[in-house]
Formats: structure tokens, sequence, C-alpha cells
């Protein structure tokens, strides 16, 4: 996948009035996950958790995020969930999940 062709494709989302998100209605949105799950599994083990969000950052005009892991604190557990489930982090402090 090309990325100039997701870029193309939230720049039109825009322009029609729909948020960069929405980029995740189409193929090559999910092709480009594949592969980078596949690369992240294999540097970190991890598995993409399928938590997808795109943004439109314009250096000009806006700024990204700094560098940050989602998910925080350790002991983070989903409202509603069984007691017995697990945090989001393995034994050795990695993310359990890539977003």
């Amino acid at each position: 996948v090309q990325v100039s062709q997701l870029a193309e494709g939230i720049f039109e989302l825009e322009r029609q009035g729909w948020p960069p998100t929405f980029i995740a209605m189409y193929d090559e949105a999910w092709v480009m996950a594949k592969d980078a799950q596949e690369i992240m599994r294999l540097a970190t083990g991890n598995s993409l958790c399928m938590d997808v969000v795109a943004f439109l950052v314009r250096p000009t005009q806006t700024k990204g995020f700094s560098p940050h892991r989602d998910r925080q604190p350790e002991d983070w557990v989903p409202k509603g969930a069984a007691a017995e489930t697990s945090s989001t982090f393995k034994a050795d402090g990695m993310a359990k999940y890539v977003t």
C-alpha cells in the first residue's frame, strides 16, 4: 500500500466533511495495519488490538503526538470486565497490544 494513497484518501475525507479515522472504511488501511502487525509481532511479540484511529497532521499548522504508550497504568482493566481479566501489559512490562 502506498502511504500517499492513504494520505490522499484522508484529504478527500476532509474535503467531504468526514473525520480522518473514516479511512478505516477502506481496505488499504487494513492492508497497512496487517503489514504493521507482522512487523510489530516480530519486533516486540505484540499483536494488533484493532483500536484504529487516524489523524490529519499538517506540520505547518498543527503538531502530532509526542512519543507515548496508550493504556497506562500497568493495572488498567476495562470497566465491567471480570476481575480475572489481566492488565494490558505482559509480565516483563511490554504492552500486550499494538495501537
